[in-house]
């Protein structure tokens, strides 16, 4: 703290205090990557465990927010307008009509009994 010219004097008691604040974020960080790690069936905690830990604790990632960790990668996101919702009719060229997603019926073969005596009879 002295060679960084922060300041003049500083205590004893001003490093023991940097130490311990300095020895708990590395044994919080050290646990949130071992817990992502063990989440994916590793032994060994990687760049990519230690970034997957930070990111996805609040605390920790507004502190680090600005931090870039190498060979991290980034945050899984799928944006939630790109994900398929079952029993949503939906437009299918191929069918002639809207579609029931995940059914492959067509909404006039699902509203009528046709595609219930279909489906018994297979």
């Amino acid at each position: 703290m002295k060679k960084g010219r922060y300041a003049r004097r500083t205590s004893i008691a001003a490093s023991v205090y940097m130490s311990a604040v300095i020895e708990y974020l590395v044994a919080e960080v050290n646990e949130l990557s071992g817990n992502a790690a063990k989440a994916n069936k590793r032994k060994t905690i990687t760049p990519r465990h230690i970034m997957l830990g930070v990111r996805n604790d609040a605390e920790l990632n507004e502190l680090l927010k600005h931090v870039h960790i190498s060979h991290g990668g980034v945050l899984p996101c799928i944006h939630p307008a790109l994900l398929k919702r079952k029993g949503v009719l939906t437009n299918s060229p191929g069918q002639g009509g809207a579609a029931i997603s995940g059914t492959g019926l067509s909404s006039r073969q699902a509203s009528s009994g046709i595609a219930s005596s279909a489906m018994v009879a297979s």
